[in-house]
């Protein structure tokens, strides 16, 4: 896929919702010295184009009661042995994988440590 032709503007305006996404449209224009028509047509552009995917909101976990941080390592090997029984299902398989997701959970207390 083409990298997306983006202006001066149009950088500007993704800094800024970058920095703040919940700004209103006036707000942006404002910031980059358009008027909030041409402002609004240059985000849904970017929109529609993919170079904005999406808007998100930013959590503190400590806050919502997920202060367990643990990044978890799988391995898996193929190993000689026995084989499963026709008409099993078998897992996709893509060569060598790694992956770390990012797992948290909720603060253990003393009791359940």
């Amino acid at each position: 896929m083409a990298e997306a032709e983006l202006d001066t503007i149009d950088r500007r305006i993704l800094a800024i919702l970058q920095e703040n996404g919940r700004l209103s449209n006036q707000e942006i224009a404002e910031r980059v010295n358009l008027s909030p028509s041409p402002c609004l047509r240059r985000i849904r552009r970017l929109e529609e184009i993919g170079v904005i995917r999406g808007y998100v909101a930013l959590l503190d976990a400590k806050k919502i009661g997920l202060g367990l941080l643990a990044y978890i390592n799988v391995r898996l090997e193929k190993r000689g042995g026995t084989q499963a029984p026709a008409g099993t299902p078998k897992a996709p398989t893509h060569g060598d994988c790694s992956a770390m997701p990012c797992v948290r959970g909720p603060k253990s207390s003393p009791a359940t440590r």
